[in-house]
């Protein structure tokens, strides 16, 4: 969308109130002096180019602009006039247009902005470390966001570009997209209707979201086709709350951020260049517990099998068949939950670790231990991300 440009400096004259015959507005991309083209109508439809020349009356022609600017205004004999430049003209267009991202321009959390590829993406950072952070790179700073429009055959819609049409949402496979109705046309569009349950035989885009066995997971890939989310994390990366941990960023305290697997939670300020996982004395991160759903989730098991991190593990029997995953496939300080169902209360199931891997406590190490009636009936073990397992 576009908008009016109006001036920002009132009046077109001279320090002395003179009026500018044939004076020259120049336009470039905000913060540069990268020319970027205005235009002669609300739909973009007529260039006016980046430099727009004023009448012998100094009067310049309507000029629509689409996004923000920078503007220089000059004299005809092409001389700067006080107080330009000006960056950040434009951009207020009430239809629903986003600011171009600026590198001179310091972003707050939930800011929104439009990336030089067209996406639009929200700021996840506050402060002054999220200043010339480009959007279209800076993953630990900015999120793509995807927005659904009303579907009209006048608007032009982007590759992935998502629209409402007759109560149905669909997403655009093509850039370049106009004219081209969603219901009858299958080449440019794809109907949504069955985005949040995974499909082996459907082909997901970059950024498409799905949902399988309640977990939420977003592509990571295009043309991601029969890849589980729940195994296939080069295609997939499950939705939490919170971002990963960037050693760059300076997190204050209360702040999370998620290492592998595990959410942590910032203990103190100036928290930067800290890796939560290695962080074994918990100055500076503790795990989030409360970041898991496995504390509404039960694993219940019998017969033995390979235990799940990340999840309480209720045995029912006294099965001598129960295994722990390699500790080095699981982040330090990864933990498996382990209990005893009332009725396997009084039997005494066999836990024995994987490869050359060894179970640590107090007394010492082993390679296996059994659940008797002198254990408690529950019990956590946390990796240490490499060989062993420990109480």
């Amino acid at each position: 969308m576009t908008e009016r440009f109006r001036n920002p400096v009132i009046k077109y004259t001279t320090d002395t109130l003179k009026t500018l015959p044939g004076s020259k507005l120049y336009f470039s991309q905000n913060g540069t002096t990268t020319p970027k083209v205005v235009y002669a109508d609300k739909n973009k439809v007529t260039s006016l180019g980046a430099v727009i020349t004023a009448d012998s009356a100094g009067i310049f022609v309507p000029i629509f602009l689409d996004g923000t600017y920078r503007v220089t205004l000059k004299n005809a004999a092409l001389v700067t006039q006080t107080g330009w430049p000006v960056d950040n003209v434009g951009g207020e267009d009430t239809t629903g247009q986003f600011d171009d991202w600026s590198s001179i321009t310091v972003y707050s959390e939930g800011d929104i902005v439009t990336g030089s590829n067209g996406l639009r993406y929200v700021a996840i950072y506050n402060a002054s470390q999220n200043l010339n952070q480009d959007p279209t790179t800076a993953t630990a700073f900015w999120d793509e966001l995807r927005l659904t429009l009303e579907y009209s055959a006048l608007s032009t819609f982007s590759l992935n570009d998502r629209v409402f049409y007759s109560g149905a949402e669909y997403v655009s496979l093509q850039n370049s997209n106009t004219g081209n109705t969603p219901a009858s046309s299958g080449a440019w569009w794809k109907k949504l209707d069955e985005e949040f349950i995974w499909n082996a035989s459907t082909t997901y885009g970059s950024g498409d979201i799905v949902k399988k066995s309640a977990i939420r997971y977003k592509s990571l890939a295009g043309s991601n086709t029969n890849n589980d989310p729940a195994t296939s994390q080069a295609f997939w990366r499950a939705e939490k709350l919170g971002y990963e941990w960037n050693a760059g960023i300076v997190y204050g305290s209360g702040t999370y951020a998620y290492d592998g697997e595990i959410r942590y939670i910032s203990k103190q300020g100036s928290n930067t260049n800290h890796q939560p996982s290695t962080d074994t004395s918990e100055t500076w991160w503790k795990p989030d517990w409360q970041a898991f759903d496995s504390f509404v989730t039960v694993n219940t098991m019998s017969g033995g099998g390979t235990l799940k991190p990340y999840i309480p593990n209720m045995l029912t029997d006294g099965n001598a068949g129960y295994i722990l995953p390699l500790a080095n496939t699981v982040p330090n300080k990864g933990w498996i939950a382990i209990a005893k169902s009332d009725i396997a209360r009084t039997l005494s199931p066999i836990i024995t670790a994987s490869g050359a891997d060894t179970i640590a406590w107090l007394a010492g190490t082993d390679t296996s231990f059994q659940i008797d009636t002198q254990f408690a009936d529950s019990m956590i073990l946390y990796s240490n991300g490499s060989n062993q397992w420990s109480f």
